[in-house]
């Protein structure tokens, strides 16, 4: 989630609760959609032939990634790109969109256009299909077989289902005046879509998830093959997330809670700070944590919260402030404030944090947190964030801004510009080749980050320490 989409969500999250029941259902829209807030420009570079795996592009480009263990999808406002480690471009893919919105489980990234109508669906092996609507999109949401659901607004709002080719499966008309969907999810299966509604016909917002089967058949015996449903009262439901052993965690204002796949509610847990983040982390959700609400005794701003599928909560790492960047991947999150960045591995604990008061359009962290993308105004590396020096890929501009200081990105010769990094034993070690240090040994890749912060692999087990 990028930095402006970040800040909008939780704006719109505290000025729900504030407003009024006519601008209730315009503050509604506005949340589910989260609409990114950046216009991505037209890449012109090319992964290097170096090892660093170097992209540059415009200026004015701002440019987002979705890893895929050691690859990457780059997309931007015109379409994708597909990489390999080595930096070889795979495969590509044209769209038109003003300001892509990126949604992903397992293998399948999602890509649409708030208010628009279209929206494509990839795997690492290339197009999976495209999903064209009649009515503007407010969310979509996709699983790891490229079933894709989407929220649409015309006359009336409208969920649908299609399937891996792209065929409508589903579709569910909202006809109820006063109650919304604000957002859904697919099972891992294919065969449930939860829906999550927001109810402001009545004197306090409440809130349903509703579990449809999407098979006509299996659903005939239920109402509008409804077969369970869930209500909360006073409760806006932001995020609803299948997990492997399919149930689903939907995290609100005021609870976090888990419904099993037969329909029935099988823990709760209570909120006691404003949610900055949310998104699922391997087996987990993992939170952020902002302000307390003004009602409980809550954690720090900008703690992190692992919540297990058995109901397991857990606290780990502090920032120290709230967050307003917020990118997850299965082996940990990129979790920044203003100019700091923090990589927080799956169980919660800091592997590394910088400080950077340039340009940067994110942070993307790979399977394993320690390595990232990062994508600065013009240019975007692979790197080890654990001894990472941007100015190590800057050629300076002294006519140049700030926002203008990798203009052009050209690979280190060897035995220049040489880094010092850390081995596992603790001792010192001389890179001759500062552009190698995105593609570090394998071995040490993989278990550095969690040998250096005594990660288990187990976020039941995660407590509040920082390991440094």
């Amino acid at each position: 989630m990028s930095r402006e989409e970040n800040e909008f969500e939780i704006t719109e999250r505290r000025r729900l609760r504030s407003l009024d029941k006519k601008k209730i259902i315009i503050g509604i829209v506005a949340v589910a959609v989260i609409a990114a807030a950046v216009v991505f420009a037209n890449n012109r570079g090319m992964f290097g032939e170096g090892k660093a795996s170097v992209v540059t592009y415009a200026s004015d480009s701002k440019t987002g990634y979705r890893t895929y263990g050691n690859e990457y999808l780059q997309y931007t406002r015109d379409g994708v790109k597909y990489f390999s480690k080595s930096g070889e471009q795979i495969w590509s893919d044209g769209y038109v969109m003003t300001s892509p919105v990126v949604v992903q489980k397992g293998d399948c990234t999602a890509i649409f256009e708030t208010d628009g109508r279209l929206v494509k669906v990839y795997n690492s092996k290339g197009s999976v299909c495209s999903v064209q609507t009649d009515n503007a999109i407010v969310a979509v949401s996709v699983n790891k077989n490229g079933y894709t659901a989407v929220i649409t607004s015309g006359d009336s709002y409208a969920v649908s289902v299609y399937n891996s080719s792209g065929s409508l499966i589903f579709q569910r008309m909202e006809a109820d005046s006063g109650v919304y969907p604000f957002n859904c999810d697919i099972s891992p299966n294919g065969e449930i879509i939860a829906i999550a509604y927001v109810d402001v016909s009545g004197v306090e917002i409440d809130s349903k998830i509703g579990l449809f089967y999407v098979n006509a058949e299996k659903g005939a015996a239920y109402t509008d093959s409804m077969f369970a449903a869930v209500d909360k009262s006073d409760e806006i439901i932001f995020d609803v997330f299948f997990m492997g052993d399919g149930g689903l965690i939907a995290v609100g204002d005021r609870n976090i809670m888990y419904v099993s796949s037969n329909g029935t509610m099988s823990w709760n847990i209570e909120v006691t700070n404003e949610i900055n983040g949310a998104a699922v982390c391997g087996d987990n959700v993992m939170l952020v944590y902002g302000n307390e609400l003004p009602d409980k005794e809550g954690q720090e701003p900008g703690t992190i919260v692992i919540i297990s599928s058995g109901g397991k909560q857990s606290f780990g790492y502090c920032i120290g402030s709230e967050a307003d960047y917020f990118e997850v991947s299965d082996g940990g999150a990129v979790v920044g404030n203003g100019s700091e960045y923090f990589g927080i591995n799956s169980s919660g604990s800091l592997v590394w944090d910088m400080n950077d008061s340039g340009s940067i359009n994110g942070i993307y962290p790979t399977n394993n947190v320690k390595k990232c993308i990062y994508a600065a105004k013009t240019w975007s590396v692979e790197a080890d964030m654990t001894n990472f020096n941007p100015s190590s890929y800057i050629k300076n501009d002294n006519n140049a801004g700030t926002e203008n200081m990798a203009e052009a990105v050209q690979d280190t010769p060897e035995g220049n510009n040489a880094d010092n990094a850390t081995a596992d034993d603790g001792t010192n070690t001389t890179d001759t080749n500062a552009d190698t240090n995105a593609n570090a040994d394998a071995n040490a890749d993989e278990n550095t980050a969690d040998t250096q912060n005594g990660d288990t692999g187990n976020a039941e087990n995660t407590g509040n320490t920082e390991n440094q």
